[in-house]
């Protein structure tokens, strides 16, 4: 497919970056976790020191997503000015709303496509594709599942028609497919569904619930009410990567050019 009719075909789709309350204080305290730097110091455009959350939304944008929401329960200390980096075609808002304000928001829309995912788990996962396929197969909510086993993870079960059943913890199996915690939501379909939208919001709203907590109950809800598929998560050119930037031992050993290989289709040769 050529790269206009891809971007005509996600043009009206919505991604949304959340920021759960990380392990990483005190630094949290001062710097939002989005704005750690990777880089190995040098000038060049590619290995300079950048937020590592421009790494991710770099990677969005070349998938060609135009509209991207950043939520964080932390404060956006360091990424002030982050926004002035892209052209006026993006549309990228930072927000500390409550994340069960974001959600009614978005379930309460009825015209696009939200794509949610953590923000201290960037990946380079072919999203576009994944979108694609969430369309073609008529999903209402779709989760990206995975293959091989990976970190905070769940054994994704479907049945016969992609449907998600249950999870199961902590396998060893590396065949098995692996709940990625990104999941795309039709808001047009669900809210013609007849879903009850209210009865979520009533689930996860004034508990205080973290933002993590949300994600997990919202996408049990939506499996318990028997509208959660499966779409398996594909890479730019192999298997997608991911990396845990919520933990401070990942830092102490992060390796620079190797984060940065795994977003080498961002170099302009």
């Amino acid at each position: 497919m050529r790269w206009r009719d891809w971007q005509e075909k996600i043009n009206d789709a919505e991604v949304v970056i959340y920021y759960n309350q990380s392990s990483l204080y005190p630094i949290s305290e001062w710097l939002n976790p989005g704005a750690l730097p990777i880089g190995t110091g040098t000038t060049d455009d590619i290995r300079q020191d950048l937020p590592n959350l421009y790494w991710f939304i770099r990677h969005l944008l070349y998938l060609g997503f135009r509209k991207i929401t950043v939520a964080s329960h932390e404060s956006f200390k360091g990424l002030d000015r982050f926004y002035r980096n892209f052209d006026d075609e993006v549309e990228i808002v930072f927000t500390t709303e409550h994340f069960s304000e974001i959600l009614k928001s978005i379930l309460s829309n009825d015209c696009k496509d939200v794509v949610l995912l953590s923000g201290l788990i960037p990946t380079n996962a072919d999203l576009r594709h994944s979108l694609m396929l969430h369309r073609q197969r008529d999903n209402v909510v779709s989760l990206l599942s995975i293959r091989g086993l990976q970190f905070r993870i769940g054994v994704a079960e479907v049945d016969e028609n992609d449907y998600i059943t249950h999870f199961r913890e902590k396998p060893i199996d590396r065949g098995l497919l692996i709940n990625s915690n990104i999941s795309i939501v039709d808001t047009k379909k669900l809210l013609y569904s007849g879903f009850d939208y209210k009865e979520l919001i009533d689930l996860i709203d004034g508990h205080g619930y973290s933002i993590e907590q949300i994600a997990t109950k919202t996408i049990n809800h939506f499996a318990e009410k028997g509208m959660l598929s499966s779409v398996e998560l594909t890479g730019m050119t192999r298997s997608p990567w991911f990396v845990d930037l919520s933990q401070l031992e990942t830092w102490v050993k992060l390796v620079h050019d190797e984060f940065i290989e795994h977003f080498s289709h961002l170099v302009t040769k």
